[in-house]
């Protein structure tokens, strides 16, 4: 019907509606700005989306195209749908890098810290004397 199909891309007609509406997708979870049924010539919802693991979409973005006059009820409002695959992400390698940089960051606080405790002793032994 009048769903976007995913990852295809697909140009629909809605009925017209004369107050301001707006468009959700996923059961609400992504949610496009209101838009002016009146004056508004058409939508372009873009989605974006990964097919690694599960397939999911990250963003949905929309641009609403104004007409110069009001646009009367009768007319069909479009709406195209585009679809745009991001790169596949490799996420056991991010965690690997993650987990690399902070152990290495460990290690050099512990080096100043333990440099910076040695200093602190040598000062107090000068003082003392």
């Amino acid at each position: 019907s009048n769903m976007p199909l995913f990852g295809l891309p697909r140009t629909i007609t809605l009925p017209r509606l004369p107050e301001r509406f707006s468009l959700s997708f996923e059961e609400g979870l992504h949610r496009l700005p209101f838009v002016d049924g009146q004056w508004t010539e058409k939508i372009i919802v873009t989605f974006v989306y990964s097919k690694s693991g599960e397939g999911r979409i990250h963003s949905v973005t929309s641009e609403a195209k104004r007409s110069a006059r009001p646009i009367s009820e009768k007319e069909k409002l479009l709406v195209e749908f585009e679809w745009i695959e991001e790169e596949a992400v490799d996420l056991e390698a991010g965690s690997s890098v993650m987990f690399l940089a902070a152990l290495l960051s460990s290690i050099f606080f512990l080096i100043q810290l333990c440099g910076a405790g040695g200093e602190d002793h040598g000062q107090d032994r000068r003082e003392s004397r």
